[in-house]
C-alpha cells in the first residue's frame, strides 16, 4: 500500500503542468442515513453539516484531499418501510464527526492555462474514520469510532484563477449495524420479532458544496546558489 501511494505521488509531481498545487477551503451540506429504518438516499430526511478541505493537485487529472466534516442525521419508522417497522416504531438522532482522505480523478483537463474548459466532473474514493454519538438500542460495547469508506461523484468549476467551486454527492459505507440502534441482536428483539436486518450494515451520505482558494507554485527563474565567498576568507 505504501509503494502504491509513493507511486501516485511521484506520478503527480512529475507532471510539468501542475501549477495549481494546493487548495484549501470549506463548505456546507447535508448528512442523511440509510439502514434498518430507511432504505436508499432520502434527501428530504437530512441534517445540516459543514466541512473543511485541504487538497493537493498531483497532476491535471488526479488530486488527493483530506476532509474534516461535522453534522447530524436521523431516521424513523414513519412511514414504516416494512411490516417490522409498523411494529417497531423506532426513531433515532445522532451527531457525527468524520475525517477522511480520498483520491479524486477528473475527466477533463480544466486546470491547464491553455484549456478552454474551466469545469470537470470527477469521481472519488478513499478511507475515513467517523465518530457518532451512541443511540438507544446500541450495545454497551459499541465503539463510537468507526471506519468508513467514502466514494462518490461531483462537478467542479474554476472561478477566475484562484477560486474553485464544487458540488458532490458522497456515499459512506460502514462496517457496523448499530448506528441507528437497530440490529439483529438480542437487545433489539421484542415479542419474538427480529427487529433488524441480519445481513446489512448502516450507510450514510453527505451532499455538499465546496469553495476553495488555490495556491500557485511560483517557479524560480534562476537556481539558487549560496554565496560561498565568506567561507574563503
Amino acid at each position: 500500500m505504501k509503494r502504491l501511494l509513493y507511486f501516485v505521488a511521484l506520478l503527480g509531481f512529475a507532471s510539468p503542468a501542475s501549477a495549481q498545487f494546493l487548495e484549501f477551503g470549506g463548505g456546507v451540506g447535508t448528512f442523511s442515513y440509510a439502514g434498518d429504518l430507511s432504505r436508499g438516499y432520502k434527501p428530504l430526511n437530512a441534517g445540516f453539516g459543514f466541512h473543511g478541505i485541504y487538497r493537493m493537485n498531483l497532476s491535471e487529472f488526479v488530486s488527493f484531499r483530506t476532509t474534516l466534516s461535522f453534522g447530524s442525521f436521523s431516521g424513523e419508522d414513519d412511514p414504516p418501510i416494512d411490516a417490522l417497522g409498523e411494529v417497531r416504531q423506532q426513531s433515532f438522532s445522532t451527531s457525527i464527526v468524520e475525517f477522511s482522505g480520498a483520491l479524486e480523478y477528473y475527466f477533463l483537463n480544466f486546470r491547464d492555462k491553455d484549456s478552454r474548459t474551466r469545469w470537470s466532473p470527477y469521481v472519488f474514493a478513499g478511507f475515513g474514520l467517523s465518530r457518532v454519538e451512541k443511540v438507544e438500542g446500541a450495545p454497551d460495547n459499541f465503539n463510537r469510532i468507526q471506519a468508513a469508506v467514502p466514494f462518490g461523484l461531483g462537478i467542479t468549476h474554476l472561478l477566475g484563477k484562484q477560486f474553485n467551486l464544487g458540488a458532490e454527492l458522497g456515499v459512506r459505507g460502514t462496517f457496523t449495524d448499530h448506528i441507528d440502534g437497530v440490529s439483529d441482536s438480542e437487545q433489539t428483539r421484542k415479542d419474538g420479532f427480529q427487529f433488524g436486518h441480519p445481513n446489512s450494515n448502516d450507510w450514510y451520505f453527505y451532499t455538499g458544496i465546496t469553495f476553495t482558494y488555490i495556491l500557485y507554485k511560483i517557479p524560480c527563474p534562476f537556481p539558487y546558489v549560496p554565496n560561498r565567498s565568506m567561507f574563503k576568507r
